[in-house]
């Protein structure tokens, strides 16, 4: 029996697009409540935290799109 996730197709990577993109509207609009795009900054060590969490998360996100992209054109699986 095949597995399910043998074949994937380009259709298959539109959540991980998605969420990477939404995680990315989220990165953005926390740096910009915490004022990291003026030229002073305070930021709490909860900020510095969730930052740091978001980034990570979306560099991990981005990561597994770009992973995906390249087994979906080529025709392998994950």
């Amino acid at each position: 029996m095949a597995d399910a996730k043998e074949k994937m197709t380009f259709h298959d990577l539109e959540p991980l697009i998605c969420d990477a993109d939404n995680m990315m509207d989220v990165l953005v609009n926390m740096l910009d409540q915490t004022g990291l795009t003026s030229n002073e900054v305070v930021l709490t060590d909860r900020d510095r935290e969730l930052i740091s969490f978001m980034v990570n998360v979306a560099v991990d996100m981005t990561q597994k799109v770009r992973k995906a992209y390249y087994e979906a054109f080529e025709g392998k699986a994950s």
